[in-house]
């Protein structure tokens, strides 16, 4: 989701290399450039439907809170946090969405109850991705 959203393939490589990844890249042919993530699923050995859905649905969650690098973590925890039953993991869970919407209430310039409403649809959106 946030390479989909990133402004250009060089925020993708920041966010996805490792340093040793960024040592390999920076010791490259200088003539070799990047290429975006959205760019690079037309190469994806898929099928043309698959790839087709699976671009319309990270298009769908093209937003500018999905840039935020926080916001993406504070998502990666809600969704580890996914136990239905366990109250304890319920609570935790609770707690991230209260850290989530404060830090919305900071940041955003947008409505926080629209940006969560965001969040939740990326949320929702995951599994399909996998």
């Amino acid at each position: 989701v946030f390479s989909f959203n990133a402004p250009s393939w060089i925020e993708e490589l920041e966010f996805i290399y490792g340093t040793k990844d960024k040592e390999q890249w920076k010791a490259r042919d200088p003539s070799i450039s990047g290429i975006a993530l959205n760019s690079m699923m037309q190469f994806m050995p898929l099928p043309e439907e698959t790839k087709l859905e699976l671009y319309k649905s990270l298009y769908h969650l093209c937003m500018p809170i999905f840039q935020d690098k926080t916001v993406l973590v504070l998502m990666m925890l809600v969704v580890m946090c996914t136990m239905e039953g366990d109250t304890i993991v319920s609570k935790i869970r609770q707690n991230i969405y209260s850290m989530l919407t404060r830090y919305l209430q900071k940041n955003s310039k947008n409505d926080v109850n629209f940006e969560m409403q965001n969040i939740a649809k990326c949320i929702e959106t995951l599994p399909h991705l996998a």
